[in-house]
């Protein structure tokens, strides 16, 4: 019953916001974190054209590791991302900004978390240039 309350409420809150403007902000935000992991050292896995809003799968930073990076993630900032299954196991992420985590303060703690625990861990990654360019692609 808990499982059809939460449908029901989720239904009514994309009634609420409406369909068009639910999937024109997961655009949004999805396309913001696109352009964006690539300067903290990640590359998108999608070709151009297919990538999901909603679920980004991105390859790591050449050299770094996989489970000490997402640990890092959880416990210092409470954000868990999805490992690489398959061929993408340990080389890869599934970055996850759906329904209402999709939003604009989300992408900007998740780009500079991500920065920050890339840069602790000795990677480059100009994690001001990348909140601020989400930023500013937000406004």
């Amino acid at each position: 019953i808990v499982m059809i309350y939460s449908l029901h409420a989720g239904l009514g809150a994309v009634l609420d916001e409406g369909l068009d403007a639910v999937w024109e902000r997961h655009r949004r935000i999805g396309t913001r974190l696109h352009e964006e992991l690539p300067q903290l050292g990640f590359r998108l896995a999608a070709e151009k054209g297919h990538e999901l809003p909603e679920l980004t799968t991105a390859w790591l930073p050449e050299g770094a590791d996989d489970a000490a990076l997402r640990k890092s993630l959880l416990e210092t900032y409470g954000i868990e991302v999805g490992g690489g299954l398959g061929e993408f196991a340990g080389k890869a992420w599934r970055i996850g900004l759906m329904g209402e985590s999709s939003n604009a303060g989300n992408v900007l703690l998740s780009l500079r978390s991500l920065g920050n625990i890339l840069r602790e861990q000795g990677f480059k990654a100009d994690v001001r240039g990348a909140v601020d360019a989400a930023a500013a692609g937000l406004a």
